[in-house]
């Protein structure tokens, strides 16, 4: 038998009982409390940069977003406020996100929005360390954005920089990443960030790297293990993650080699290869990776020669194959600036 005892109760909300002044709990077992205020823990809003067309060939300059923990169609947001393009690095604290990049010449610009209001994104104020921001994911924690290495043809690169997020007006260089590479997949825990595939050129094979870094420090990023399902390959892969769990979804091996439906997983504490963990609904690269603590998924993509629309997801903890969630408003691919307020970089 417990008892909870409050000196106040001032009232009756829109949330329940409203208790205000001392608390006292007296128990022979426990209570365990949710973490956060009520507006945290309701937060699971994914949102995604941009995108490109390619019938007719034109870029989608819309942000759109979606409620991670339900299903349906996307809804827009807004428009990117200045020129950047499709195939930017998006991260995001729970309030914020950061859009660095973009295949729009030089592709150092950055971007942000204020997640739960729509409307255009916003100038950052500074620049990318690197020019040429494509093909380039991102990841955080709840206070620092990385954009990782990127491409600017017939160049690509290992540098990877840094924003606070909360703040404007400043990016810094992080560190290189093990191998130069671009288009892999990007995501984290609160204290870890995971790079994933990758390509090192438009007709070269996939890479299988997988490496990580420290998010709160700077340097180059250390070996964690290998990508292990070589039939579908690594090239323009995404990625999603709980706070212990990384997921890297669908990819190609080769240039003109059909894409792959392959899901598979990491323990981001546990340096090491991959495992299988199941079948995406959609085969196909360049799509958008999301996540909350529970679910992850891709959303958009291209296969075999034209764009798809359709958003998927699994359930992280678990394996087993795709589930649909619903449609993008417009159909597209190259969204790989696709990141949410909930993703495993936020959750304790």
């Amino acid at each position: 038998m417990a008892t909870l005892r409050s000196d106040t109760i001032s009232g009756i909300g829109t949330e329940g009982v409203v208790l205000d002044g001392g608390l006292k709990f007296r128990s022979q077992n426990y209570m365990t409390l949710p973490k956060g205020n009520t507006a945290q823990r309701g937060r699971g809003r994914a949102v995604s940069f941009a995108g490109y067309v390619s019938s007719p060939g034109a870029t989608v300059e819309e942000i759109i977003y979606f409620d991670i923990a339900t299903s349906g169609t996307s809804i827009r947001f807004g428009d990117l406020g200045i020129t950047q393009g499709a195939t930017g690095a998006a991260t995001a604290s729970g309030s914020r996100a950061v859009y660095g990049g973009g295949w729009t010449s030089p592709g150092v610009d950055i971007s942000y929005i204020t997640i739960a209001t729509e409307g255009n994104s916003i100038d950052f104020g500074a620049n990318r360390t690197q020019g040429g921001g494509t093909y380039a994911p991102g990841l955080s924690n709840s206070t620092r954005g990385i954009f990782i290495s990127a491409q600017s043809h017939p160049n690509y690169y290992a540098t990877t920089d840094f924003v606070t997020i909360a703040s404007t007006g400043t990016c810094t260089a992080f560190g290189d990443v093990t191998d130069n590479r671009y288009g892999g997949a990007a995501s984290a825990s609160p204290t870890r960030g995971i790079y994933a595939g990758g390509v090192q050129g438009a007709t070269s094979p996939g890479t299988n790297f997988i490496s990580y870094c420290t998010i709160a420090t700077t340097g180059s990023w250390a070996d964690f293990g290998d990508l292990t399902d070589v039939t579908n390959g690594f090239r323009y892969t995404n990625g999603s993650s709980s706070n212990t769990r990384s997921l890297v979804y669908g990819g190609s091996w080769n240039s003109g080699v059909s894409d792959g439906n392959t899901i598979q997983y990491i323990t981001i504490a546990t340096l090491g290869d991959s495992t299988d963990f199941g079948d995406a609904v959609k085969s196909g690269t360049h799509r958008g990776g999301f996540s909350n603590t529970i679910r992850g998924g891709a959303a958009g993509g291209y296969y075999p020669s034209a764009d798809f629309n359709t958003i998927e997801f699994v359930n992280i903890a678990t394996t087993g194959n795709g589930i649909e969630f619903g449609d993008m408003t417009i159909t597209r691919a190259y969204n790989m600036g696709t990141t949410s307020d909930s993703h495993g970089g936020l959750s304790e």
